[in-house]
């Protein structure tokens, strides 16, 4: 039930300081209201790996990386229900998503994923390349935060994932309790038999 509850991306909506600014989008108005304010990236509620992910801005909208018109991608989901989470897109997305992992409230390491060349998105199943990377003070402070409250809900073992903001600060991306990718790359970047 805590793995069900917590992989969903809208829990992300408990940590609202940790992360860039964020709207639960439910319909089509949704996503109008939330991409005016600036460009944004849309995550499907229960997918991982980087599928699913769109990103707006203005008129332009990339699904994975293919281009397509804002009005054409309104058309393809219609009146169809949605459950997306928006976020701010990060202009400093090229420097990287760390994944970190924690194991019972310890960092057992972490790494950069950098997107390919000519792309927005960091994930390794999409591209994206890891290199050896540690978690800073301001991401053992996230984990410090988020970790109890995993932890009520039963989750032993998850990922942390953190962008670089727009201020250069790193801030909370993604909580990961269902599909925890990352330890093979940790592994074979410090040698540890993790």
């Amino acid at each position: 039930k805590g793995i069900y509850e917590t992989g969903n991306k809208e829990f992300l909506m408990n940590f609202q300081e940790l992360c860039p600014p964020m709207k639960i989008c439910y319909s089509l108005a949704d996503i109008i209201e939330f991409k005016s304010n600036f460009p944004i990236v849309l995550k499907p509620f229960r997918e991982y790996g980087g599928r699913g992910i769109v990103k707006i801005d203005g008129n332009r909208v990339w699904e994975g990386n293919a281009e397509t018109t804002f009005e054409a991608f309104g058309a393809k989901i219609g009146e169809s229900p949605i459950e997306y989470l928006g976020v701010k897109f990060l202009k400093n997305v090229g420097k990287g998503d760390k994944r970190i992992i924690v194991v019972n409230g310890k960092i057992m390491g972490a790494s950069l994923r950098l997107p390919a060349e000519n792309s927005w998105i960091c994930n390794v199943a999409m591209g994206g390349r890891s290199a050896f990377a540690e978690a800073d003070e301001a991401e053992i402070e996230m984990i410090k935060t988020v970790n109890p409250i995993l932890s009520k809900k039963g989750i032993v073992m998850y990922g942390v994932d953190t962008l670089v903001g727009d201020d250069g600060q790193r801030i909370l991306s993604e909580l990961n309790t269902t599909s925890i990718g990352g330890l093979p790359q940790i592994e074979r970047l410090t040698g540890k038999p993790l």
